[in-house]
């Protein structure tokens, strides 16, 4: 049996100039400027959203110039209040992970019109950093026909090429070797800022996906910051909100929801069938809200998901013909506290599980060769974010992760004891040690 292991605790401050690998939040900046083009100072800039608990207000200096830093995720309202002027107001103002907005606005003297609308398209070029991102928001995670995982979204990203593809979920629950622009030795994954990657190439347990509120992938050009060559996976948790929410979301199939386009010919030929699904099925149950309006907000997720594949020639002695299962389990709990308008702290947890009694199934194999993987993953942490000015922020952070890994050989496997033969002597023994691929 692997022991558990701790991972090295991040503290961290962080400056709001100097992006880093994990960051959690992005910021909206500009310059506010009259009718004639002159700069206007003492402007207040006020940001509200549901992503938020309470509005975010900043005050242009003397060069007319406003800064809103670490504003989580989501999407933006902008107003802009001046004595003597005309209120404007900036609407559908997208803020992504490490994003800088840049919004600049020209206020009119005031008249008879209190407020005027602008309506624009939100920025989509970050105008201050280099860092080359793919960018995956709460509603295109849901929308994305894919696997569901993180290597589903590795494979839509421009620049990446994978090692093998999931097809309606039959690479569910195993890992995937991928690379970006011909580099694909190295990689950082993190989830709210802890740091969940095992060895230097692959994740610590199977997420639970519909929990993240966003999802980033640097392929290229990531800055210093970024301990390493590569890709950097990058993701946020979702935080609940000042209404209920309830969400569920279900796929399901089955072995007669699949085509099959090898014919008699082709079998008496020995061609096989391949990798085919016996069944998947992928409840998710989100719920988040407040436990005080604008002040405590918390998010709990659930994921219970269930694989059949059939494998190449396995088992020797009835090929193709013998379910191989794998069973996945997320739980996420997440509660942010906003102490004041310039100050929160937030703590999150998720627990991962992976049963698959037949790891290692392979055409070479008999069903008694194989051996049992009962794993589990857990990480969290606790950040604490201060905006001391307009251009400064900092973010501490601890956050930790462990697995426990034990891989038991096939007569000790007491909950699919019924499915393996008993032998005098093992095929293959239990591993020790874990290696990347959990």
């Amino acid at each position: 049996m692997r022991p558990f292991r701790i991972g090295a605790l991040l503290l961290g401050l962080v400056l709001v100039t100097a992006p880093v690998a994990g960051q959690t939040t992005g910021s909206v900046n500009g310059t506010v400027t009259d009718n004639t083009g002159g700069v206007l100072p003492g402007v207040t800039v006020t940001a509200t959203s549901p992503a938020i608990m309470g509005p975010q207000i900043a005050v242009t200096n003397e060069q007319g110039q406003y800064r809103l830093p670490a504003l989580t995720p989501g999407i933006y309202k902008l107003t802009y209040e001046l004595t003597g002027f005309s209120s404007v107001l900036r609407e559908g103002v997208v803020v992504s992970i490490g994003f800088t907005a840049t919004i600049s606005v020209q206020m009119q003297l005031a008249s008879l019109q209190e407020t005027v609308t602008v309506s624009g398209a939100s920025p989509v070029i970050d105008v201050q950093n280099t860092n080359i991102q793919n960018t995956f928001n709460a509603e295109l995670l849901k929308s994305l026909p894919n696997a569901r995982d993180v290597w589903g979204l590795v494979m839509v990203s421009p620049g990446t090429m994978m090692s093998s593809f999931d097809v309606g979920g039959s690479r569910a629950g195993n890992q995937t070797g991928f690379s970006a622009y011909g580099y694909g030795d190295q990689l950082r994954w993190q989830v709210d800022g802890a740091n969940t990657t095992e060895g230097t190439s692959g994740n610590a347990g199977f997420t639970d996906y519909s929990s993240f509120d966003e999802v980033q992938i640097g392929t290229d050009a990531n800055d210093a910051s970024m301990p390493t060559a590569g890709v950097l996976v990058n993701a946020v948790l979702k935080s609940g909100g000042n209404d209920l929410h309830v969400d569920f979301y279900l796929d399901y199939e089955n072995k007669d929801l699949q085509g099959k386009n090898v014919t008699d010919a082709l079998r008496r030929l020995g061609v096989g069938e391949g990798t085919r699904i016996t069944k998947y099925v992928d409840p998710n149950l989100n719920v988040g809200g407040p436990i005080k309006r604008d002040k405590v907000w918390f998010f709990a997720g659930l994921r219970n998901q269930r694989i059949g594949t059939t494998v190449a020639g396995w088992p020797v002695e009835d090929p193709g013909n013998f379910d191989f299962p794998t069973h996945l389990d997320a739980l996420t709990a997440k509660v942010t506290y906003q102490i004041s308008s310039n100050n929160k702290l937030g703590v999150y947890a998720q627990g991962r599980r992976k049963l698959q009694p037949y790891r290692d199934a392979g055409s070479t194999l008999y069903r008694d060769a194989v051996y049992s993987q009962d794993s589990g993953v857990s990480y969290g942490g606790l950040d604490y974010n201060r905006v001391v000015s307009p251009t400064f922020f900092f973010t501490t952070r601890l956050s930790t992760w462990g697995y426990n890994w034990p891989n038991k050989p096939y007569g000790v496997n007491m909950k699919h004891k019924e499915d393996i033969r008993s032998c005098g002597t093992p095929g293959r023994s239990g591993r020790d040690s874990a290696s990347p691929g959990i």
